[in-house]
């Protein structure tokens, strides 16, 4: 059964220790898809002042990390947000690097190749010198230039067949992600439609192992939530797209995957003084939000504990026993803690993987039986 979840999240603090403190059986049903995260503004400046070599020592720290919370696991690796071009200070292409980092410490990092990247001749000839060992893969990401270049199916199938020759990879054995990024502003029919397109095109060319992905979260919690310091609850139409298309083709080789609890938008490295308090709390099919208040408002961070607290007393809460990021919720709650935003995408994000992970574990379950039955009618 496809009920393998793929979630694209960044090599940061927050992300890191979500995955670090998953249950087993939640790890082993989870495939990370680890984004580099860019190295910039205060915290490049901070770096270039210490070191020589900032780049090239955040790509170590980084690697250490991934491979702390994830020991020997395999995850998929990509640089998606840095130049396709961009190396480390001793030369080193950044995703080589990386994947040098990630294997040295036990991790079995697995290459991403970017279609939209794949005219960068530096970029392309970093791919080309990767040898994998065994267990490791290619996979191909294909964003919204793809997407569109799709529709030119000659053209699209030209730079496929060049990806393909030249990295030796076998189209049957290579995942394909289909990366709708950021879809809060689209209908889920339209969102199924492009995984159709897509996922047909390229179950013609022979890749039979197609991953959608896209997130439906808004990139601040005023447009998910309007009122301060109240809760609502938004659709996850990224699920409801893929169990859609599941259901209108229930033998399909679709696989899920999303980007955590943040959007794919996401300001990075930027100080959010006036960033709201917000707990983002995964339910079946959409997300329950409870939201604050700026952080420099009165009660500042403690209004975690009234948030945690509407988490609690909701009828969608879990139970403290369902993840650690549910245990730490009941704990804030109870006024033991009040963590700050990255302790909060580690809780969420903790919270988010398990409960995705039932989730798919129990609609492909449905499914399956359903097909069996239909199948012996």
């Amino acid at each position: 059964m496809n009920n393998q979840y793929f979630p694209i999240l960044k090599a940061k603090k927050g992300e890191l220790e979500a995955l670090s403190k998953l249950s087993p059986s939640v790890l082993a049903r989870t495939t990370p898809i680890i984004e580099l995260a860019k190295l910039g503004g205060k915290q490049l400046e901070t770096a270039m002042k210490r070191t020589n070599t900032p780049f090239k020592e955040y790509v170590e720290k980084c690697s250490l990390a991934v491979s702390k919370a994830t020991p020997k696991k395999l995850v998929m690796i990509d640089i998606f947000q840095w130049p396709a071009n961009f190396t480390v200070e001793t030369g080193e292409h950044i995703l080589n690097y990386s994947i040098d980092q990630l294997a040295a410490r036990g991790v079995i990092p697995c290459p991403i190749i970017g279609y939209d990247r794949w005219d960068i001749v530096e970029y392309k000839e970093a791919i080309k010198s990767i040898n994998l060992i065994e267990g490791q893969f290619f996979s191909i990401r294909l964003d919204s230039v793809a997407l569109e270049d799709m529709l030119d199916p000659d053209y699209f199938n030209e730079i496929l067949e060049d990806i393909t020759v030249e990295t030796g990879l076998d189209p049957a054995s290579t995942p394909v992600i289909i990366d709708l990024a950021d879809i809060s502003n689209k209908s889920v029919s339209d969102a199924i439609e492009t995984i159709q397109h897509a996922y047909e095109h390229m179950r013609s060319l022979g890749f039979t192992y197609i991953i959608a992905i896209g997130s439906s979260i808004p990139a601040s919690v005023n447009l998910a939530v309007k009122t301060k310091d109240s809760s609502g609850t938004i659709f996850r139409k990224e699920i409801l797209a893929w169990k859609g298309f599941l259901q209108a083709f229930p033998n399909a080789s679709l696989y899920f995957g999303d980007y955590g609890v943040r959007n794919p938008r996401a300001a990075e490295n930027i100080i959010a003084p006036d960033m709201n308090g917000k707990i983002r709390y995964t339910i079946e099919n959409s997300y329950f939000i409870a939201r604050g208040h700026s952080l420099r408002q009165d009660n500042k961070t403690a209004q975690n504990n009234v948030l945690a607290k509407a988490i609690v007393d909701s009828h969608h809460y879990m139970g403290a026993n369902f993840s650690w990021g549910d245990l730490r919720i009941m704990e804030c709650s109870q006024g033991k803690f009040v963590g700050s935003p990255t302790t909060w995408i580690s809780i969420d994000t903790n919270h988010h993987i398990s409960s995705i992970t039932t989730e798919i574990y129990e609609f492909t379950s449905q499914l399956a039986a359903t097909v069996s039955r239909t199948e012996k009618a």
